[in-house]
């Protein structure tokens, strides 16, 4: 009995350090040597997110903490991490050997990431369900066909036979061969981005249709050799689908929105923006069709030339209809859209929709009482003043203030929120960007920005001023403490004589707006 509890005794503290987040143990680990040990205890460093971190870490941060936990870890983000490439690395090699039970990696943005990075990856990591690598434009198809196959393509199924989510987003130099090894030898595919990349073909589509049965989510914008054959054989094949981002695919047409219609019944987010083939006639099948009803949510139609009202009357059956975006469809009219939203009551139309400037409010903290109105002048003599028109002046009148616009982009290069000063990062839906100063936010963050004036092209001039750099600066300097403390306890695990002094003091504590947004950024 004395045993048991002292047993329980034992593990009470480990237990009480699962709860801490990476800084805190970070912190902890340095108060002494009981505490060192027990803040590295592999147990507490299975899930570890580095996003805010990301312009301090190195690859030889990741190495340490590979080597010292590694055989808990299960999922790592590097996310904007622009420190670890193969330059500096080792780093994937260190994952590859230490890290057998990992099953979730996050390598979004690290530019510096080539073939060389996954093929480390493919020696020793048998587990990896979910894998990120979007933004990381040196990667080939070689470098995918490594991470699926050790040395040949009948290998495949061996290497990563359970991956459930490929995120591929602008890694141009993708190609059909590349894909196609992925589709044949991952049957259980459910996620799959390659927006950007444009040299893959139907014969992908075709590959998903036959092996990927389970496929929900399917990311294929700017793929402009797409066509309705691919597209008719996905939809035949795969009923599960759920979200299908189509942006620009300029070569579908109404064919593809009918076999949609008929075979995926689950469909709830569809974008079709710049798909100007597309016509009246294809959303009403969409609109009639069984996903209509329950659940189609979301529906993008921007600069879809074709389209008029009557498709807005299409899509009066779709009562789980949420959002629909109109961006620069010439032929929908104000009075469609007051049909509409009648109808399904969203607000979103109406934000979608470009308004002018006679429309444009001002917000309620701005509008302010009028002057008051100017005394008379006293009455001039006809000698003094022969002609009064000639040196009036009408009164200067209150000028609408200019407020952001809003609306989705795909941020080709890496981008800083202007608000909470993170990556913007993922899919081409995480962003929005001004029309007019091309400020770019966070879908989250444009509520709050979206008050604000909005200076025209001034604001590009002035973006990298005096008060942005200082701000810069002192986020750099924050970070950079806080991701020593991360280095210096990782490096303190292996000192046997010397003890650790707190520099808990050197990390300034971030208010809970800015804690906020990251938890959401996340």
């Amino acid at each position: 009995m004395e045993r048991s509890a002292l047993c329980l005794w034992d593990l009470l503290p480990i237990q009480i350090f699962s709860f801490l987040d990476v800084v805190t143990l970070c912190r902890c680990a340095q108060v002494s040597r009981a505490w060192n040990v027990l803040a590295l205890d592999g147990s507490n460093w299975q899930r570890i997110d580095l996003f805010d971190f990301q312009r301090d870490i190195e690859g030889r941060v990741v190495e340490n903490i590979s080597k010292r936990c590694g055989g808990f870890l299960r999922k790592l983000s590097l996310r904007g991490c622009l420190g670890v490439g193969d330059s500096a690395l080792s780093t994937c090699s260190s994952l590859s050997k230490f890290c057998p039970k990992l099953k979730h990696l996050d390598l979004a943005s690290c530019t510096s990431i080539t073939n060389l990075s996954l093929k480390a990856l493919s020696e020793g990591c048998p587990l990896l369900e979910q894998l990120n690598i979007s933004w990381c434009d040196q990667v080939t198809k070689d470098g995918i066909q490594a991470l699926l196959e050790d040395e040949a393509l009948k290998h495949i199924g061996a290497h990563c036979p359970e991956l459930l989510t490929l995120n591929l987003q602008t890694c141009s130099q993708i190609t059909d061969e590349g894909l196609l090894t992925i589709c044949r030898g991952c049957p259980r595919l459910q996620s799959l981005c390659v927006s950007g990349c444009a040299n893959i073909t139907d014969a992908n589509l075709n590959a998903l249709g036959q092996n990927c049965p389970r496929l929900r989510i399917l990311e294929v914008a700017r793929c402009s050799q797409l066509t309705d054959l691919g597209f008719t054989s996905l939809a035949r094949n795969c009923h599960e689908l759920e979200k299908m981002d189509l942006e620009e695919c300029v070569q579908i047409t109404d064919s593809t929105l009918i076999q949609l219609s008929i075979y995926c019944p689950r469909l709830q987010v569809l974008s079709l923006s710049h798909c100007e083939l597309i016509t009246d006639d294809g959303i009403r099948h969409v609109g009639s069709g069984p996903c209509a009803h329950d659940r189609l949510e979301v529906i993008e139609l921007d600069n879809c030339p074709l389209i008029t009202d009557a498709s807005l009357e299409h899509l009066k059956s779709c009562h789980s209809l949420e959002r629909i975006e109109l961006y620069d469809c010439q032929q929908i009219t104000r009075a469609g859209i007051k049909r509409l939203r009648t109808m399904i009551r969203s607000r979103s139309v109406e934000n979608f929709f470009q308004r002018s400037n006679s429309e444009i409010r001002l917000p309620g903290d701005l509008i302010t009482a009028p002057p008051p109105p100017p005394s008379p002048p006293p009455a001039p003599s006809p000698a003094s003043s022969p002609n009064t028109a000639l040196t009036s002046k009408p009164p200067t009148q209150l000028r609408p203030l200019r407020t952001h616009c809003f609306q989705e982009h795909v941020f080709r290069k890496p981008t800083h929120c202007q608000l909470c000063n993170h990556m913007i990062v993922g899919n081409s839906k995480q962003g929005l960007r001004c029309k007019a100063c091309k400020l770019g936010a966070h879908l989250w963050c444009s509520s709050e920005l979206s008050q604000q004036q909005c200076n025209g092209k001034a604001n590009e001039r002035d973006e990298g001023g005096e008060d942005g750099e200082e701000s810069l600066r002192s986020g750099e300097e924050e970070m950079g403490s806080q991701e020593r403390e991360i280095e210096g306890a990782i490096h303190l695990a292996s000192a046997d004589d010397t003890m650790a002094q707190s520099i808990a003091t050197n990390s300034k504590p971030r208010n809970n707006r800015q804690a906020s947004l990251q938890e959401r950024t996340r």
